[in-house]
């Protein structure tokens, strides 16, 4: 169920931003003007401050991000063709199912039961 209210503030704010083409800078421009030809005495919060974060840690994130568009570009530019995403889930549950199958043999063997599981 869609809340009424919420739909309203959205449709009120995607008028707003087809008003200004949804330029970002010309919208917050506007909210600004608006602000302050209300009248009313508007509350503002200092920003929260961000945790300190350690050089090392932030290197650490760093790293990570470099890696990753580097293993993202890589399977961009790879020249083999890909395969469809549900051949490859297909292939995954197959392989899971499997490994299942295993890990219940495993068990049964381990309690020291006469019957295997399927």
């Amino acid at each position: 169920m869609k809340d009424p209210i919420v739909e309203g503030v959205r449709k009120a704010r995607e008028k707003h931003a087809k008003e200004f083409n949804h330029d970002l800078s010309a919208i917050c421009t506007d909210l600004k003007r608006i602000e302050q030809e209300c009248g009313r005495r508007l509350v503002s919060f200092p920003p929260k401050l961000l945790p300190k974060t350690s050089r090392r840690e932030v290197h650490k994130v760093t790293a990570y991000n470099e890696w990753l568009a580097a293993e993202i570009q890589e399977a961009i530019d790879d020249p083999r063709s890909s395969i469809p995403h549900d051949e490859v889930m297909a292939e995954m549950d197959a392989e899971i199912a499997t490994m299942m199958t295993g890990i219940g043999r495993r068990i049964v063997r381990a309690e020291g039961e006469a019957q295997q599981t399927p």
